[in-house]
């Protein structure tokens, strides 16, 4: 039998850039809320972070850039930026700002799919599946709601309640994908 020869993936391209960018992010992120740099900062370098989720993953479908590689180190960064974003927010409204029970439970609702999804990670290993629709969905959303309480917007509670349960939907089929990979 005949071994199926590998086709060497190029890497180095601006999609993969991107999403390094947005992973490197995640330091300067975390910097910016724990040391309680002003709002408008924080939101615009949180913005420009996570629009490169949109642009690393649009380019790379474009300029036929699409790697192996560059589908799974963007869903990485994703979780890495996302939910580090959302840690530190928590922290912050907890041990430093003292105001935030209501924003925290909004936060651990926006991080619902990564809470359902959690289970099959740690049991199966880091394999990741193929992006779903649905998946693409949930990133928006918990990037919209995470921009939304960076804001300190009042009403964000039922935004993140309608996240959570988009996530909830998200997570178990990104949870039954894991099961099922092989």
């Amino acid at each position: 039998m005949a071994k199926k020869k590998e086709i060497e993936e190029n890497i180095k391209n601006i999609p993969n850039a991107l999403t390094l960018f947005r992973f490197l992010a995640t330091f300067v992120m975390a910097y910016l809320i724990l040391e309680d740099f002003p709002t408008a900062t924080i939101l615009i370098f949180y913005i420009s972070a996570a629009l490169t989720d949109k642009l690393d993953g649009t380019w790379a479908r474009t300029f036929h850039r699409v790697t192996k590689f560059g589908a799974k180190f963007d869903i990485v960064a994703d979780r890495v930026f996302f939910g580090t974003t959302v840690l530190c927010l928590i922290v912050y409204n907890l041990f430093i700002n003292l105001s935030g029970k209501p924003l925290v439970l909004s936060l651990f609702l926006i991080m619902t799919r990564e809470m359902v999804t959690l289970p099959a990670v740690l049991v199966k290993g880091i394999k990741i599946p193929e992006a779903r629709f649905i998946g693409k969905i949930t990133t928006l959303l918990q990037g919209i709601a995470i921009a939304l309480i960076i804001l300190k917007w009042q009403y964000v509670i039922y935004f993140a309640i309608a996240t959570g349960i988009i996530g909830i939907f998200s997570g178990r089929q990104y949870f039954n994908d894991i099961v099922e990979m092989k």
